[in-house]
């Protein structure tokens, strides 16, 4: 395989952005402060009204679907973008180039969703290891992916300083960046209810 063929750039960086993200989250950079910024503007209209309003269950969505709020954030895409390039590089030493790139373009959305089914198993839905969804009640935070009627992610800090990724949902729609601030929890979905910020204080 040439070292400087085209497709060994394309593969090769996700492998080494990902490796990036594992050193920065296992060396405590993670906190978000390593805020991978690939600001996840994924406010292209993924309307999550694909309505699944069964009994107060959360809709499904393709950011669901993809893990998004099952795990944190950086982790699923270390994961999506190391099957990536570890899945081109194979194939393409031994296959078309443009063949291991489509079936990589597969993988990485798969890896990624299985990685955020299994870890949202084993993991609590505040990503913290201490305290209880009631300790975030009246904390602010901020929109990380959109947020509707029936999904969304934010970031909020306790009153420790330490930053959670939560599930939640809003009464109407909170584009990423927006402030919000946590005004209740629903243990039957497992999720929290959010509300702009100014609207709240007002």
């Amino acid at each position: 395989m040439d070292p400087i063929a085209w497709h060994t750039l394309v593969f090769g960086l996700p492998i080494a952005l990902a490796m990036v993200l594992g050193v920065g989250a296992l060396g405590g950079l993670g906190e978000a402060e390593l805020e991978v910024d690939v600001d996840v503007d994924v406010d292209a209209d993924v309307d999550a009204d694909a309505e699944s309003e069964t009994d107060g269950e959360p809709g499904f969505s393709i950011l669901q679907l993809l893990g998004v709020g099952r795990a944190p954030f950086g982790v699923l895409l270390s994961v999506a973008l190391l099957g990536f390039g570890a899945t081109g590089l194979a194939l393409s030493a031994v296959t078309s180039p443009f063949l291991a790139l489509a079936v990589a373009l597969v993988v990485a959305p798969v890896g990624m969703g299985l990685t955020g089914q299994v870890l949202g198993r084993h993991l609590p839905t505040v990503e913290t290891y201490a305290g209880t969804p009631d300790d975030l009640l009246g904390r602010a935070g901020v929109v990380r992916v959109r947020v509707d009627e029936t999904f969304g992610v934010a970031q909020v800090r306790d009153e420790h300083g330490s930053l959670h990724e939560i599930r939640c949902r809003a009464d109407e729609p909170l584009a990423p960046g927006v402030p919000l601030v946590v005004v209740a929890y629903d243990e039957r979905a497992h999720r929290f209810e959010v509300a702009p910020l100014e609207r709240d204080l007002g």
